[in-house]
């Protein structure tokens, strides 16, 4: 299950988060996924959505939650095209508690489908910067692809684990070209045939 992907990332106990960002010709795509492992911080997260303080998460109690867990998987990711900053909005969020309603040790897991329009189109050559820290200040893994605006196809180009501090970029390729400039495949002599 994607949810638990996050397991494998190889750090101790606390949160896995990784990122998979898709760039188009006019749009960023992403998924963002946090497991949160079992534990005291788990137990914690969800006392914090237990408003009435009776043990369980109902069904009321749940959107509070998910909503700490969305402000902890997205406050440390910023992306910018070539220096211009992305504003990345949740198009869909998928909460998992394990089965487990409780106010537990239980871990929970979180994934948020992310997207950002730009103003003009994205082009071969420019770099996508990520900044991505974790909640607990881990390292968080990234994956770059580009689709093609010929035929649709994806490239995956990086993969990268971010540091807290590091500021990550990757070139941008295989998206295709941009469409010519009027004027720019005119003949020389102006479109007159010499003879």
């Amino acid at each position: 299950m994607v949810l638990a992907a996050g397991a494998a990332l190889g750090h101790p106990q606390g949160f896995h988060e990784r990122v998979s960002l898709a760039v188009s010709l006019k749009n960023v795509d992403g998924l963002v996924v946090v497991d949160v492992d079992g534990g005291e911080r788990a137990k914690l997260i969800r006392a914090g959505a237990d408003l009435n303080h009776d043990g369980l998460i109902s069904g009321e109690e749940r959107p509070l939650l998910q909503k700490k867990l969305l402000q902890l998987a997205l406050q440390g990711l910023k992306v910018r095209v070539s220096g211009y900053p992305l504003v990345l909005s949740a198009t869909d969020v998928k909460l998992s508690t394990r089965d487990d309603h409780t106010v537990s040790e239980t871990g929970l897991s979180l994934a948020v489908l992310v997207a950002a329009s730009v103003p003009s189109p994205i082009s071969d050559g420019m770099k996508l910067e990520v900044e991505a820290v974790s909640a607990d200040r881990s390292h968080v893994l990234v994956e770059v692809s580009a689709t093609s605006a010929a035929d649709g196809s994806v490239v995956a180009l990086e993969r990268h684990e971010v540091q807290p501090d590091e500021k990550w970029a990757v070139a941008l390729r295989g998206l295709g070209a941009r469409e010519p400039r009027i004027g720019a495949s005119a003949p020389a002599d102006g479109g007159r045939r010499s003879r």
